[in-house]
């Protein structure tokens, strides 16, 4: 399914009325066979269930209607309509992005040491120096000589096990690569991280990157 319309009403979409595209940020969605889950996203007949939100759905001239609603309420905020591309089943295996993580270790010696998070950002373009914070999901990412990487997460201090090569971080895993760059800012060390989360690899969209300060 391909997002193609934000509306406010069906007779609004059939008289090509319409609103913010940028509204719902999924432009694309997989129904899998028996509403197995993928990612976020799993439904039953009528309903789509995002994370622990639950939206219902029609179909209407062959057009899927999703309707979202106010917080806390029942009343309809916008409708989003997504066009059918093939009537094929799915599995998630095959709608999932792998990159290639075979990649040879070379050496960077930037990297090393702990880099604490500072920013959570769109894109490259909205960085701007900033101190350590604990308030996102990543906390803090060491990177070691030997090419691994230890990625702090979550409330609970967990830590991902992952691998390093220059410029890159190699989620084995999640089978993804994401691009890694060093920043100068005065006496400062900045990365930039591309953060491949599910919006990738069942997307193809990189949503967010990471800002990371270098402990001196």
């Amino acid at each position: 399914m391909e997002k193609i319309a934000v509306v406010d009403s069906v007779d609004d979409f059939r008289a090509g009325k319409r609103k913010d595209f940028d509204v719902f940020i999924f432009n694309n969605l997989y129904f899998l066979p028996k509403g197995e889950q993928y990612w976020i996203f799993s439904w039953s007949k009528g309903k789509l269930f995002v994370k622990d939100k639950v939206f219902k759905y029609d179909i209407i001239d062959g057009k899927l209607f999703i309707y979202l609603t106010v917080y806390g309420s029942k009343e309809i905020s916008d409708i989003i309509v997504y066009e059918q591309l093939d009537d094929k089943k799915y599995t998630r295996e095959e709608i999932r992005i792998e990159d290639n993580i075979d990649l040879p270790f070379i050496d960077d010696r930037r990297l090393l040491g702990v880099w604490n998070v500072a920013d959570l950002i769109d894109s490259k373009k909205d960085f701007k120096p900033a101190d350590a914070t604990d308030k996102y999901y990543v906390k803090r990412i060491i990177f070691d000589k030997a090419g691994r990487v230890d990625m702090i997460v979550g409330d609970d201090n967990r830590v991902l096990k992952m691998k390093w090569t220059k410029n890159v971080l190699i989620n084995e895993k999640g089978k993804t690569a994401s691009e890694i760059e060093i920043i100068d800012v005065k006496d400062d060390e900045y990365m930039i991280l591309e953060w491949k989360s599910g919006d990738y690899v069942f997307g193809g969209e990189i949503s967010c990157y990471y800002v990371l300060k270098k402990i001196k």
